[in-house]
């Protein structure tokens, strides 16, 4: 996350030239036996949902597949095994920003294998309870590639996913299911993907934008309208 930090700072503000690759290299410094980034040695691999953040980060700072080495074939082999959507989307987007299309291409697919289910508990995950306590409202999703529609709902806090579409529910959206994926796990901007990849039946634009904001906070409203 530092490294992260320092590398959109530079991009606006000076900073020692040496503070980039110092840090990198400590990361570098942290790739174990196993392939896995250990965050301090006595701990321990940290897993594939770091491992993941780890690699993704260092290619985001400029950082190569030669810089990585074996780190990449641990996580090939992670996204792989995981059904895990935030892992198999950190892995697409470090293989995509170091031009290893084969690799990306490959976990988009494992992204189109996982159910919808996984991305509507994703949602629930990252549903901010404080902001949507107040809120009552109901979105029907309607998948037009696979002819299958969801009602989710909002209520004081918390959220509910029921099977097929409510007449009576406030915002109706139709998208493809695989583009509806790839905005969840990041591989589309959000706000460029619900003005092109989300046709709004019912409850207008704006509207839709809002309620996904409870789901990421740093949703950009008005690029959206």
């Amino acid at each position: 996350y530092g490294l992260l930090q320092f590398a959109e700072m530079k991009k606006v503000y000076p900073i020692d030239e040496r503070l980039l690759p110092r840090t990198a290299d400590w990361m570098m410094s942290q790739l174990g036996d196993d392939g896995y980034f250990r965050v301090q040695p006595r701990w321990g691999a940290v897993g594939a949902n770091n491992h993941a953040y780890i690699c993704w980060a260092l290619t985001q700072a400029g950082f190569t597949a030669d810089d990585l080495g074996p780190a990449l074939d641990t996580l090939l082999a992670a996204a792989q095994a995981s059904e895990d959507p935030y892992v198999t989307a950190l892995a697409a987007l470090t293989f995509a920003n170091i031009g290893h299309h084969e690799a990306f291409a490959e976990i988009a697919e494992m992204l189109a294998a996982m159910p919808l289910s996984v991305f509507f508990d994703g949602m629930a995950v990252n549903l901010d309870g404080e902001a949507a306590w107040t809120v009552q409202r109901s979105v029907v999703f309607e998948f037009t590639d696979i002819d299958q529609r969801y009602t989710y709902i909002v209520r004081r806090g918390a959220s509910e996913l029921l099977d097929g579409a409510l007449p009576e529910a406030d915002i109706h959206v139709r998208v493809d299911s695989q583009a509806f994926k790839e905005m969840l796990a990041g591989l589309r901007n959000p706000a460029l993907s619900l003005v092109r990849d989300f046709e709004v039946v019912k409850g207008g634009r704006i509207g839709f934008a809002r309620f996904m904001r409870l789901f990421q906070p740093d949703l950009d409203i008005d690029g959206t309208s």
